[in-house]
């Protein structure tokens, strides 16, 4: 009996186990390509300031990452989207993006210091008190293309009202493997913050 039990139980656990894997295959394509739907997104409009979430240092400057957000917002202020730029992450990474905007000209007064996160929720939730000790009520997060969707979401869940600003030139986009992987990255990320918050 137990024998005929077992041979009946293993079609339905592989049964399953198909079916469990098909419904994560589907949710990673749709989230995908939630993902690059958005990947794109530029302000419409000025803002109070530009927050530059932060990635990392290396070799004494901004990470690869960090760098081209870095440039994006001073492009964008140069053009007057907004006047104040919040640099941010775990200190020493802000200060040094810091002193990146002060040797191209950026004038001290206009970039405001968050170090104290270590993550997109921190970045964003401490920029946001930095704005409401300031009174700055709008803003534009610069951030990677892959990143958008997450940021996105995670400013809208504080109540910020930010729009989004994908960075040109971002070495996450240089090439198909480097899209994907990233990609494939947020798939986790963003499943993981919903349950962690993190």
């Amino acid at each position: 009996m137990t024998r005929v039990i077992v041979a009946l139980s293993r079609p339905l656990v592989r049964r399953a186990l198909l079916i469990a894997l098909a419904a994560a295959a589907a949710a990673v394509i749709v989230l995908y390509v939630m993902i690059r739907r958005v990947d794109g997104l530029q302000p419409t409009g000025p803002a109070d300031c530009i927050i530059v979430l932060g990635a990392g240092v290396r070799d004494g400057g901004p990470g690869r990452c960090y760098r081209p957000r870095l440039d994006y917002a001073l492009t964008l202020h140069r053009q007057g989207f907004a006047e104040h730029i919040i640099v941010t992450e775990l200190s020493p990474a802000a200060e040094v993006a810091r002193d990146y905007l002060l040797d191209r000209g950026v004038p001290p007064k206009v970039i405001a210091l968050e170090s104290r996160s270590r993550d997109t929720v921190q970045n964003l939730a401490y920029s946001r008190e930095i704005m409401a000790e300031r009174g700055w009520r709008t803003a534009i997060v610069v951030t990677c293309p892959f990143h958008v969707f997450r940021s996105r979401r995670i400013a809208r869940d504080l109540g910020m009202d930010a729009q989004m600003a994908a960075a040109p030139n971002s070495p996450t986009e240089l090439t198909l493997w480097r899209h994907v992987k990233y990609t494939l990255r947020e798939c986790v990320a963003w499943p993981r913050h919903r349950l962690l918050g993190s």
